[in-house]
């Protein structure tokens, strides 16, 4: 028997009940989405961490919770989550369906205002949408904060970090002087690699072919055949690069 359909249901709703059952026993969970109020320091807004969503769910309520993180412009001022509990157990509090959950969905949105519900919320003097107020003009927000005109970019930040888990180091950029100074250090780690490598394997070679009588002589002969390759390649590499600097300026 087909169930009538509620005329507080929303146009999504609606349309969600015209292919799935709204009545259908399924296990059904409210959550809250906490964060920074972006109307904070307005006269009304003294509370600097609100109720930002409110949702329901009749799947894992971790993974809708994460599907927020990763897919909404405003998921930078999350800083956390609650699942709505039974006052009697303090154990999440279970709706039967789809329907039951919705009408205490629709009294919370209502009751608490957040700024980011749109069902049930159209007529919130603090509804945002793409990071402009609706009805009345936001306060100044951070640098990330989409502006007016722009198109709010997705959130470039993990659940993990939102969930009060340590930041990831940002990796700092350095000027010209360090580039070169780094530069310099790297080319001398590399000649030192080299050299010692071609010590090691002059040291190798000269005693496997009986050309000394002790190793410390093999050593010697080594170092110095690596001191002599770093000597030749020294020398060619600044003969390249003056006559690249002569072709260079006969370019101009």
């Amino acid at each position: 028997m087909t169930r009538p359909v509620d005329d507080t249901w929303t146009p999504r709703q609606r349309e969600l009940a015209k292919t799935t059952d709204p009545y259908a026993p399924q296990d059904c969970i409210i959550y809250f989405i906490m964060g920074r109020d972006p109307w904070y320091g307005l006269p009304g807004r003294d509370k600097p961490t609100i109720v930002l969503y409110i949702g329901e769910t009749a799947r894992d309520s971790i993974e809708r919770i994460l599907e927020h993180f990763r897919d909404k412009w405003w998921a930078r001022d999350i800083r956390g989550y609650h699942i709505l509990t039974d006052e009697a157990t303090g154990e999440p509090k279970v709706f039967g369906c789809k329907a039951d959950v919705w009408v205490e969905e629709r009294r919370l949105v209502n009751l608490l205002e957040p700024p980011h519900n749109w069902e049930y919320n159209v007529s919130n003097q603090w509804l945002i949408k793409d990071g402009r107020g609706v009805y009345q003009e936001l306060p100044p927000q951070p640098a990330w904060w989409p502006r007016p005109g722009h198109a709010p970019a997705p959130p470039r930040r993990r659940a993990d970090v939102d969930a009060g888990l340590p930041a990831p180091k940002r990796k700092r950029e350095r000027g010209p002087a360090a580039e070169a100074w780094l530069r310099k250090v790297r080319t001398l780690v590399w000649c030192a690699v080299g050299w010692a490598v071609v010590a090691v394997a002059g040291w190798i070679w000269v005693a496997v072919e009986g050309w000394v009588e002790t190793p410390q002589d093999g050593a010697g002969t080594g170092a110095l055949l690596a001191t002599l390759l770093a000597i030749a390649i020294v020398k060619i590499r600044a003969k390249i690069r003056r006559k690249l600097r002569r072709l260079a300026k006969q370019l101009r």
